[in-house]
């Protein structure tokens, strides 16, 4: 469960943050299909991301840097390196873990229920094509250059955890280049994804946490 914590604690924002200069989508079956197509031709994603995370006990923000690996529906690997060393992979239905100091741990995601929503989550945050998915009421909004998503979950045990989940697209390549989970009002993290590379091939050695 700890692990569970610290996943939920990288995805945290505050919505009040990113509501200026966005306006309603007037269609958004529309923006769906052509989300949900663009989504079905992803099979790899690869990027750098950056996260800073805020605090409400903390006077100064975490900046933390890494690489970001996603293959086709069930699996990723977040891999932490500046300031600190540390790797999370979802693969195979396990969620695995390996710190600095080379101390490994591992869990069976179906045991549970909660968690596996929240890893379906992520993994469909990451592809961008959570807009479809009934189990979250969603809102659109557009800028100049970028389309923001608001989704809520229905189910009131995962917003207990998630309260809501934010994604960002730029309109150009309709890729996500932000994805944002909400548990609080104070405390919340930002992550940016940069260098992005699409169907690029990723070997099996990529998920492994030996």
């Amino acid at each position: 469960m700890k692990h569970l914590i610290f996943l939920i604690i990288c995805f945290c924002i505050s919505y009040n943050s990113f509501t200026q200069n966005y306006t309603k989508v007037s269609n958004i079956k529309e923006l769906e299909v052509r989300l949900t197509d663009n989504s079905k031709s992803l099979t790899t994603i690869v990027a750098d991301f950056t996260q800073e995370k805020h605090l409400a006990f903390l006077d100064e923000k975490i900046i933390s840097t890494g690489k970001f690996w996603l293959r086709e529906a069930n699996s990723i690997r977040w891999e932490y390196n500046n300031p600190f060393s540390h790797i999370i992979i979802i693969h195979d239905g396990k969620f695995r873990t390996r710190d600095g100091k080379g101390k490994t741990s591992s869990f069976d995601i179906n045991s549970n229920p909660v968690f596996k929503e929240v890893n379906n989550l992520i993994v469909s945050s990451a592809r961008g094509d959570l807009i479809a998915d009934n189990k979250f009421d969603v809102e659109a909004f557009e800028n100049q250059t970028s389309y923001k998503l608001i989704l809520t979950p229905k189910d009131e045990k995962i917003k207990q955890v998630i309260n809501k989940t934010e994604l960002y697209f730029d309109k150009e390549l309709l890729s996500v280049y932000k994805v944002v989970m909400i548990e609080g009002e104070t405390d919340f993290t930002i992550i940016t994804f940069t260098n992005r590379v699409f169907n690029a091939n990723i070997p099996n050695s990529i998920f492994n946490i030996d």
